[in-house]
Formats: C-alpha cells, structure tokens, sequence
C-alpha cells in the first residue's frame, strides 16, 4: 500500500496541506546548524485539537540528529517542530511519518 507524501514548498518554514490520516511530509533540503530547530503549520481537515498523532521522523543524512515534536495544535492544524540535536549540522531533507487518531 502506498501512502501519500506530501512535500514542502520554497522554505522549510512554509506550510503543508496534508489532508490524510497517514502518510509522509517532506520537508526542503534542510543545512540547519547543530543545536537549532524550527516550525511549520500542517493544515489537515482530519485533525482536531484532542486528536492522537504520531510523528516519525525519517534522515537519510550522514550528519545531523533529528527530533520531531506538535508544539501547538487547533481545529484543523497544528505546528511541527522539527529540532537537530546533534552536534553537527544536517545535510539532508527530513522524512515525517504521520499518523491521526481521532
């Protein structure tokens, strides 16, 4: 089965529509430094404020350690923040598996 991806457009900061249940968001080809991390709002008329989701992240890069976290959440969207905690900078898009239970 295969699940829908959606990509980032133009910034690592722009917004997604992302309509689904589960799937994918890529983001742009990120070279954030170490120690630093940013957000993006994921529009999707299936989420609620009380709805479950699980986020995965997947880095094919060879630097850079991610971690990925909803940091706010409202009817129909909510806000990703996607961190490098590693201790050097990342050379690769970062993959995010999304899963909403309502």
């Amino acid at each position: 089965m295969n699940l829908p991806v959606v990509t980032q457009l133009t910034s690592k900061t722009t917004a997604v529509t992302f309509n689904y249940k589960s799937g994918t968001i890529n983001t742009v080809a990120l070279t954030d430094a170490a120690d630093t991390s940013f957000n993006f709002v994921v529009n999707n008329d299936l989420f609620y404020p009380d709805s479950n989701v699980t986020l995965t992240p997947i880095y094919a890069g060879t630097t850079g350690v991610v971690n990925v976290s909803i940091v706010s959440r409202g009817a129909f969207t909510f806000t990703i923040k996607v961190a490098n905690v590693g201790v050097a900078v990342f050379n690769e898009a970062v993959g995010i598996n999304v899963v909403i239970n309502n």
